[in-house]
């Protein structure tokens, strides 16, 4: 599944990639408003807010050109006799946007993973950066994904279950294992689909009956086994295992 979408991700991003080197700017002149400044840690090397990098070697300046890794435009470093790669767009966050809040990524504001220009990055939580790949439609959920099995419509009877089927029965209507059903009737697949879901019996359990639980199965006494405590309270023998463990 990972080697499929990464796949196609690397697909739609070569043209895009080709496209743009047809027409990236390599000429050492600086480009109207283009600043820089160095790289921290890295003599003799340098990165612009327009999302070009600079290097300086026998005594000439050379326009680096970027390669592609995971969909991000990155170039290489090399120190001490060591090689090293860098996304672009952290190097000009890192080195023109402040980041008091410590925030760990940062984000393409118009979702374009090519454009480094300064203007177009931000500091952003892994939270903040998914919220914003939802909001503009980058990032797909639900019946969007391309493999996804289920429409909404589906899913919600699945949820609601008007006819009352047992697991197994939802499964082979639907074409999914039992484990897919349980998942989107308690919420965990397919959330933005709607649709009322259950609350696990785990989570139904309150805190005083799970710690009698935990003390009846330590105790060791015979007839506690976990199968003996879910008959006992009226609970399936894995949510008694998740309780104890």
């Amino acid at each position: 599944m990972i080697k499929k979408r990464c796949r196609r991700c690397k697909e739609q991003i070569k043209p895009a990639y080709d496209a743009l080197m047809k027409f990236y700017p390599f000429t050492i002149d600086d480009l109207p408003g283009e600043i820089w400044l160095p790289v921290p840690d890295y003599d003799g090397y340098q990165v612009s807010n327009f999302g070009r990098v600079k290097s300086f070697k026998c005594g000439k300046q050379i326009i680096t050109k970027p390669t592609t890794a995971m969909n991000y435009l990155q170039v290489c470093f090399c120190k001490d006799g060591k090689k090293k790669h860098f996304s672009v767009h952290r190097l000009v966050a890192s080195c023109f946007i402040p980041n008091p809040d410590s925030k760990p990524q940062v984000n393409h504001i118009d979702g374009h993973p090519l454009n480094n220009h300064v203007s177009n990055l931000e500091w952003a939580t892994s939270t903040e950066n998914n919220r914003h790949a939802l909001d503009i439609g980058l990032k797909k959920v639900g019946q969007d994904l391309y493999n996804a099995k289920l429409t909404n419509e589906q899913v919600q009877y699945i949820r609601t279950n008007p006819d009352s089927l047992n697991t197994y029965e939802l499964a082979e209507m639907f074409g999914v294992n039992k484990s897919t059903i349980n998942r989107i009737q308690l919420g965990e697949r397919y959330k933005s689909a709607g649709g009322s879901v259950r609350q696990s019996k785990f989570k139904r359990v309150s805190a005083e009956v799970k710690a009698q639980i935990r003390a009846e199965y330590q105790r060791g006494v015979r007839g506690c086994g976990c199968e003996a405590l879910a008959k006992k309270y009226g609970l399936a023998q894995m949510t008694i295992w998740r309780i104890i463990h």
